[in-house]
């Protein structure tokens, strides 16, 4: 694993490429700082606050793991690809489609004070996104492994193509 030598690592991809699990563990070292920087700093928070963001972040960590082993894990392939396209368009459906609508109702009907019931829900949508996105990636594992090789292509002949 590199960390700091970026021609090293480069030369590594273009020489070996990565092995799926290690291209897990840097996926996996990046979400654990992503998600760590999503945590309280020293500002004063209710107990409920802490409880929420915590569960945030050990949500997304296991998420990725779930993640990971449903697109197969050491076996699977490409999962840093599919896992952050999948991840971007759920993303979008999910705030589109459930994250939008969820905060207007909550502030059109004043329901803002039910700190409980929004982390709640809010929690609930964690899980639930994780296990679609984990669904999706299972799906294409499937999918690919059971697709049939591209049919073999000929070059064209440039001499078909003139008429001659």
């Amino acid at each position: 694993m590199y960390f700091w030598r970026i021609n090293k690592l480069k030369d590594h991809l273009v020489q070996n490429g990565l092995s799926n699990f290690q291209a897990f563990v840097y996926f996996f070292i990046y979400t654990f700082f992503i998600e760590l920087s999503q945590l309280p700093s020293d500002e004063i928070q209710a107990s409920w606050d802490k409880f929420e963001n915590l569960s945030f972040f050990i949500i997304g960590l296991l998420g990725a793991l779930y993640c990971y082993i449903k697109n197969g894990g050491e076996k699977g392939a490409a999962f840093v690809g599919r896992f952050v396209s999948i991840l971007f368009v759920m993303t979008i459906r999910l705030i589109v489609l459930l994250g939008i609508p969820l905060l207007i109702i909550f502030y059109a009907f004043n329901l803002s004070r039910l700190d409980h019931i929004e982390s709640a829900i809010f929690l609930f949508l964690n899980f639930w996104f994780y296990w679609r996105v984990g669904y999706h990636l299972r799906d294409v594992a499937r999918r690919t492994t059971e697709a049939p090789a591209p049919p073999e292509t000929t070059p064209i002949d440039s001499t078909a193509m003139s008429g001659s």
